[in-house]
């Protein structure tokens, strides 16, 4: 009998898309999207929205753009490479994500500032975060209070701990 072989990394951004829910309309920033996992399950969401992808990393970006042609092509999937504090935005977008990224642990206002900025008034952020090895709650408390100290407002809170994800995710608004 074949024993089924599961992918963490798939399995953890099926749950962060479903927590998502990306609408036909939307217009989705996503920093540090590495190698376009995400972007491909948000983007098959996509009809006339759009999601704007950003990775520091030129190898990610690569990566991301060959597993995301048809996205890109069919201008459902914009990719950048540049940090989040370089980047310039025109438009507003009414959901911002980031999985593992540092500066939401770290005292970093200025791009906090910047979120707010971006998002529209009724848009969401999400911060995911997966453990290596379990769920940190106290990484977990340290990003809600360096959110809600930085004028955001805590709408949900998500942990799952089933194996193989073992993620926390935290929904905020501008409040």
């Amino acid at each position: 009998m074949a024993k089924e072989i599961i992918n963490p990394a798939v399995n953890r951004f099926e749950w962060a898309a479903a927590l998502i829910a990306p609408e036909a309309d939307d217009q989705i920033l996503e920093i540090g999207c590495g190698a376009g996992l995400l972007a491909e399950l948000i983007t098959a969401s996509l009809v006339k929205g759009k999601l704007t992808a950003i990775d520091s990393s030129v190898s990610m970006v690569r990566k991301a753009e060959k597993r995301n042609q048809a996205a890109i092509s069919n201008g459902k999937l914009s990719l950048q490479t540049k940090s989040f504090a370089d980047a310039s935005f025109r438009q507003p977008f009414n959901k911002i994500l980031a999985f593992n990224v540092n500066f939401f642990w770290k005292n970093t206002s200025d791009e906090l500032a910047l979120i707010r900025k971006l998002l529209t008034p009724d848009g969401k952020l999400f911060v995911f975060y997966q453990t290596p090895s379990g769920i940190d709650l106290q990484l977990m408390k340290k990003i809600e209070n360096m959110l809600t100290s930085n004028g955001f407002k805590i709408y949900r809170s998500h942990v799952e701990i089933k194996e193989p994800i073992r993620s926390f995710a935290l929904i905020a608004f501008v409040g």
